[in-house]
């Protein structure tokens, strides 16, 4: 493809809108700009009015969608393409309304799915989902884990994964791993917070030299704090750390968590991996498909606390095991990056 000749309104929201789906709109933008595309950003996010004490959550679902359309019409003239980044629940309605719109003046349409929560959403508003991707002319969904969820609803879509900034995340050959757990991530009851906590008490009572740093804000925030206070684990709430600051985060620790009970395909494992970071997760919906325990990281179940510290300590006692992984993680990593998405985007382009 020519990608000079490609011009593309890219629908979705972006940094600095924390989240994984903001990362990978604003990384697809980036990426198809350097190849000499044009991008034209259509930004779903409302900062301004979610920063309205109060009333900003509620008025944001309101809005939404009239903003959504005003700044799509206003990007579609010479635009030939339109992509739309989408997730579950009120992450779906940058689809609803700019796939339909899109379709019916004659743009060629592509939807990335992004959700984490997509056995559950589906699940429920599953005829929704299927009416208003009619309107697409391909679906995009990050692994075969959401595959199989569309299938069932009869839904054809074509699995390209995530993209990693396998040059922002630079990989260092490590030969020394410190006592540093790093764990980043929106603190909300998917993603499991608690159980870092819990797992980081028993690490700290073996080690007492180790510290875990957490990284992200949420609804958890909270009761994480009191956790944390109640077993003795001396945590670092690091709150929202910006996506051009995170990778020195990656650089200076020496284990990654992931304790989700639910995850399509976590950038921050993929992100942790390119650096050469031991990744150890917990093994739910999409993280096996991505990484393989014993190989390329380490995989624990849902909530085992126990499992995931004798693991982290294992890995920090023992260097070369930490270098094995790591330099795996990395390997595995480079088949997110952008040359190996390349192509893929290219074809999915290239359709009528």
């Amino acid at each position: 493809m020519d990608w000079t000749q490609l011009a593309v309104c890219l629908v979705g929201p972006y940094l600095p809108r924390p989240g994984g789906v903001s990362i990978q709109t604003e990384l697809h933008a980036q990426f198809l700009q350097a190849e000499g595309a044009r991008v034209r950003r259509v930004d779903t996010n409302l900062p301004t009015i979610r920063r309205f004490p109060g009333v900003g959550r509620w008025l944001v679902p309101v809005l939404q969608p009239g903003a959504i359309l005003l700044r799509l019409l206003r990007a579609l003239p010479g635009s030939r393409v339109v992509h739309v980044h989408a997730a579950s629940y009120w992450g779906f309605m940058p689809v609803v309304v700019a796939a339909p719109v899109a379709r019916l003046l004659g743009h060629h349409v592509v939807v990335t799915y992004h959700g984490s929560r997509a056995e559950h959403f589906l699940g429920k508003h599953g005829w929704l989902v299927r009416r208003v991707l009619r309107a697409a002319h391909t679906v995009v969904v990050l692994s075969g884990w959401t595959q199989a969820m569309f299938q069932q609803l009869g839904i054809d879509t074509k699995v390209m994964p995530i993209l990693v900034d396998t040059g922002r995340f630079a990989y260092r050959e490590r030969t020394v791993f410190p006592p540093v757990i790093l764990w980043a991530k929106g603190l909300s009851l998917r993603t499991n917070p608690l159980m870092a906590v819990r797992a980081f008490a028993r690490v700290q009572s073996e080690m007492p030299e180790a510290r875990l740093q957490l990284a992200g804000n949420g609804a958890l925030l909270a009761e994480t704090r009191r956790l944390a206070k109640e077993t003795g684990a001396q945590v670092e709430f690091l709150g929202n750390v910006p996506f051009a600051e995170i990778h020195r985060l990656y650089d200076a620790a020496g284990v990654f968590w992931n304790t989700s009970y639910a995850d399509n395909m976590p950038d921050n494992v993929l992100e942790a991996s390119a650096c050469g970071l031991p990744v150890i997760a917990t093994r739910v919906a999409g993280v096996p498909l991505i990484v393989q325990d014993d190989k390329n990281a380490l995989l624990v179940e849902a909530d085992d606390d126990e499992a995931l510290a004798q693991k982290t300590l294992a890995v920090l006692r023992d260097a070369g095991l930490a270098a094995r992984l790591g330099h795996a993680a990395r390997q595995n990593a480079e088949q997110y990056g952008w040359p190996a998405a390349r192509e893929r985007l290219a074809a999915i382009y290239a359709k009528p």
